[in-house]
């Protein structure tokens, strides 16, 4: 399996409650042939540091696993199995299998977290609601997991990225019990349940030029992620693939020596190996950690601090001295720390200085790289002192074979050979005198260009093959001249001219004996090269490359400057996003606080209002019934004068007129309130007779339907006994009973038939009249009841105008306003009415299949993208009301409406709202 994986040829595995058991039988079939098991976790983060003194950076950090493991829940772990040649199991499908178990424990409401781990999980598309919902139990899980055979097996090989915390929350849930006290506990764990461990960080120290956490990593050795960061799943495939690229480019052989360690912890094979031999007091603050990365896979450096680099230092300290890192390297001085960061090649006082200034340095660097630096100081002070001033590197000579009469000739450079080859009678002068003839003829030598002359005086041709200006170049020259000197065709035979000379040609590489000869060949020579020393060759060669790679290094420096410079940057922009995401927060906080006070400010204001209200109702009631009061003693009072009687009596005849009036509006109010009483209980009495009926009816069917079956029966039986023994007198007297009764049976099924053909008369007759009183209603009640009513009459299919009225109020002034929503209402109207405009859409199928409006009719769309949304539902709503009232006709009527539920009043709820009305008006009328 390439490690270039593409996303459609991965499956993640989801693993939930309901399929969990399905999905251990396939691990178990395949573990077997695919012993290598990436893993990873994703767990609430780091919420807590332990107090007190440590013997070490590994006891410290092993308490503080300890510490989050034991109080914290695991939320996912993902599994990828592998073989030796990389390749992951298809479980009998067409893509390769990884495995995603999702864990229900955790609970975002009521447990413990670090809110930017918890965020980050959720950004990368954990559902923390559907893991406690339909999550995996961990102690069914901790049952197969023990009976899968991943774990108690020393055939299975665990691979892991800095997995301290992964193995920790794995241990708590295999064992059930919280961890060890002490690591040696903890490592003997580690070593039963999971016996070959091999951790990439760890491996990673073996490698010099990589660095970082596991994506870092997987970018330095081009391997790319299938799936989503931070996802188990995903996180596990990417430890898979990584490991199998680093073991194939950094390694050869088994690994085995390197199994058993787990980065950060300071353990190898189970023993605990202190970081220092002097004690370290760590004393920390208990108390919720800054918002902590939760997956390990993703931490850059260890976990070390400014504070520590003096004793850290130790370790690095030790591996220099060891020859675990080459400082040293022929007669130059390299940095093992900055491999692919910085130039390759310092003099001893530039990597010294180089090394003290990065442990000095600033607040880009790492604490870690700073305590790697500071060893480096330390060691080259201590061990290499001798070694200052050692000169820049000389470039050997192309072979340490040739003589020194050959390294100091003079040649013709760029580098040029010369062949001679004598014209026969059977030759092709002008195919000799081809350049492509010899270039092709050449081409072992590999030259870049041949030259051609005819040399009139010995009737010969010759060819002057130019080769690279570099040391391949001299190496091409020379080989040329070799294979003509063994064939015994060298210069020195060419200007002897023995025996027969013209049957045979001759090569040599061009010196300085051939440029400053005479005849065509010298000037060809000193036209396009000039003479050299082998010596000046080398000096400019290495010149060259010196001035090359200073360029380079002072390049590399700069971009590692800007390269801190961008980190720094970086740092300050993400603890300033913390910043601004606390004031968020914070913000958040504050809104949410102010809007609930807001709200209880406003029930109170409604409450005080409805108070008042009640006040000044009391008030107003008390006045009339003073205003009462008054009239009446104003009846008593006599008129002092005629003026006065006068008026009195004119006031009296206006009062007797004004009451009369009230009189018969009063009695006109109180015939109408009896006729509707009458009515509603006379529709009341008909409605629950028509009821009844329609009970009667039923019970009348089901009678039929059992005496159809009786007579069904009956015949079936009649027809059995037919075919039996019929000189049998008893089944004759049988027979002849049955007969009688199966006669009985119709004729009572008739009866039941005519009655039943009766009461369906009177139960059409009853839903006339249903249907005459609704209308009858409809009528009566349409000045009676107002749209603000719980009962009213509605124009089902009528545009509500609110809707238009706002989008014109938008658009225009008032005055046209109103003139646009009155023809926009009147257009809108008639297009409801046009039967050829039918923008509906069936959905569904079967029983649930229904016509609905279709929002891409082009109209509809239309009117969405001038008027807005409100219009267009306010179109939609008057569709819909007209589809399902009057789907023919297309046109507005009135009926009862329920406005407290939104939908068409039953008969029932009328009545009932009217007599509750009339009721009120009783209690309320004196």
């Amino acid at each position: 399996m390439s490690l270039f994986l593409k996303d459609d040829s991965i499956q993640i595995r989801e693993v939930w409650n309901d399929n969990l058991e399905e999905e251990m039988d396939l691990i178990r079939d395949v573990v077997d042939d695919f012993p290598y098991v990436a893993m990873d976790t994703e767990f609430p983060g780091i919420v807590v540091r332990p107090v007190g003194t440590f013997k070490s950076n590994a006891d410290y950090h092993y308490e503080t696993l300890k510490t989050n493991v034991n109080i914290l829940k695991m939320i996912q772990l993902g599994l990828t199995f592998s073989n030796e040649q990389g390749n992951l199991p298809t479980c009998g499908t067409d893509k390769y299998c990884i495995w995603q178990f999702n864990f229900r424990e955790f609970d975002v409401n009521s447990d413990i977290f670090a809110l930017d781990s918890i965020e980050l999980l959720k950004q990368s598309g954990i559902d923390l609601v559907k893991n406690t919902q339909d999550g995996i139990d961990s102690k069914r899980f901790a049952e197969l997991l023990m009976s899968s055979g991943i774990v108690l097996n020393e055939n299975v090989h665990w691979v892991t990225f800095h997995s301290g915390y992964d193995f920790g929350y794995l241990l708590k849930l295999l064992t059930c019990q919280n961890l060890p006290d002490s690591q040696t506990d903890f490592f003997k764990l580690i070593n039963v349940y999971f016996p070959t461990v091999y951790d990439i960080k760890h491996l990673m120290k073996f490698c010099n030029s990589l660095h970082g956490g596991l994506n870092k990593l997987a970018e330095l050795l081009e391997v790319e992620r299938v799936g989503i960061c931070h996802q188990a799943g995903s996180d596990s495939l990417l430890t898979s693939c990584t490991f199998r690229k680093l073991k194939e480019n950094f390694f050869v052989g088994p690994l085995q020596k390197y199994s058993g360690v787990l980065y950060g912890l300071g353990v190898e094979n189970g023993q605990i190996c202190p970081l220092s031999t002097n004690p370290i007091n760590l004393v920390k603050t208990l108390c919720y950690s800054p918002p902590a990365r939760m997956d390990n896979s993703s931490d850059e450096e260890s976990e070390i601090s400014e504070s520590e680099i003096d004793v850290y230092y130790v370790k690095p300290y030790e591996l220099l001295k060891n020859g675990e890192y080459k400082v040293k390297v022929k007669d130059t001085f390299r940095c093992p720390f900055c491999s692919g960061k910085k130039k390759q090649h310092y003099k001893y006082k530039e990597l010294l200085a180089h090394a003290s200034g990065v442990a000095k340095g600033s607040s880009s660097r790492s604490a870690k790289q700073k305590a790697n630096h500071f060893a480096l100081a330390k060691y080259m002070e201590n061990e290499l002192a001798g070694d200052a001033d050692v000169p820049r590197p000389q470039i050997p000579s192309s072979s340490s074979k040739q003589s020194q009469a050959v390294v100091d000739d003079i040649y013709v450079w760029p580098w040029m050979g010369i062949v001679i080859d004598p014209v026969r009678r059977t030759d092709n002068k002008n195919l000799l005198l081809d350049s492509a003839y010899w270039l092709k003829k050449l081409t072992r030598f590999n030259p870049l260009e041949v030259k051609t002359l005819w040399l009139e005086q010995d009737s010969v041709v010759a060819v002057i093959p130019q080769f690279n200006s570099g040391w391949s170049g001299f190496k091409s020259a020379t080989e040329l001249e070799k294979e003509y000197e063994i064939r015994g065709c060298g210069r020195k035979d060419w200007i002897d001219k023995r025996g027969d000379w013209r049957s045979k040609a001759y090569g040599w590489c061009a010196r300085a004996d051939d440029y400053n000869s005479q005849g065509s060949i010298a000037e060809y020579l000193s036209k396009v090269g000039k003479l050299r020393s082998f010596s000046d060759i080398s000096k400019e060669e290495i010149q060259n490359k010196n001035i090359v790679v200073d360029d380079l290094a002072n390049k590399i420096a700069m971009k590692n400057e800007d390269l801190n410079k961008v980190q720094f940057k970086c740092n300050e922009n993400a603890i300033s996003l913390r910043r601004v995401l606390i004031e968020k927060g914070e913000l958040d906080r504050v809104y949410k606080e102010e809007t609930k006070k807001m709200q209880e400010f406003s029930r109170e204001n409604i409450n005080r209002i409805f108070r008042e209200k009640e006040r000044l109702t009391n008030e107003l009631e008390a006045k009339m019934n003073n205003l009462k009061v008054w009239s009446k003693q104003l009846d008593k009072k006599q008129a002092l004068t005629e003026l006065e009687r006068q008026k009195l009596d004119e006031d009296k005849k206006k009062s007797d007129v004004m009451n009369s009036s009230l009189q018969l509006a009063s009695q006109e109010q109180k015939n109408t309130d009896d006729r509707v009483l009458r009515l509603v209980e006379e529709h009341k009495r008909k409605k629950e007779e028509t009821l009844n009926k329609i009970l009667q009816l039923e019970k009348e069917l089901d009678s039929k339907q059992k005496l159809q079956m009786e007579i069904q029966e009956l015949k079936g039986k009649l027809k059995v006994m037919k075919h039996e023994d019929e000189d049998d007198e008893g089944i004759k007297k049988k027979m002849k009973k049955m007969k009688e009764q199966l006669e009985d049976k119709c004729s009572e099924l008739q009866d039941l038939e005519e009655t039943n053909s009766a009461l369906m008369v009177k139960e059409r007759q009853s839903n006339d009249e249903i249907l005459e009183a609704r209308e009858f209603l409809t009528t009566e009640l349409r000045e009676l009841l107002s749209d603000r009513t719980i009962i009213r009459v509605k124009r089902i299919g009528e545009l509500e105008e609110k809707p238009f009225m706002t989008a014109c109020k938008q658009r225009f002034t008032v005055e046209e306003a109103q003139v646009q929503y009155a023809m926009l209402c009147s257009k809108w109207q008639e297009n409801l009415k046009d039967p050829a405009w039918h923008p509906f859409k069936h959905v569904g199928t079967g029983e649930k299949k229904k016509e609905v409006v279709d929002e891409e009719d082009e109209q509809i769309k239309s009117l969405r993208e001038e008027w807005g949304e409100e219009v267009k539902n306010a179109v939609k709503t008057a569709l819909e009301e007209l589809n399902e009232f009057n789907p023919s006709g297309r046109y507005s009527v009135p009926v009862l409406w329920n406005s407290k539920q939104g939908r068409k009043a039953t008969l029932k709820e009328v009545i009932d709202y009217m007599t509750q009305q009339i009721k009120t008006l009783k209690r309320k009328r004196p």
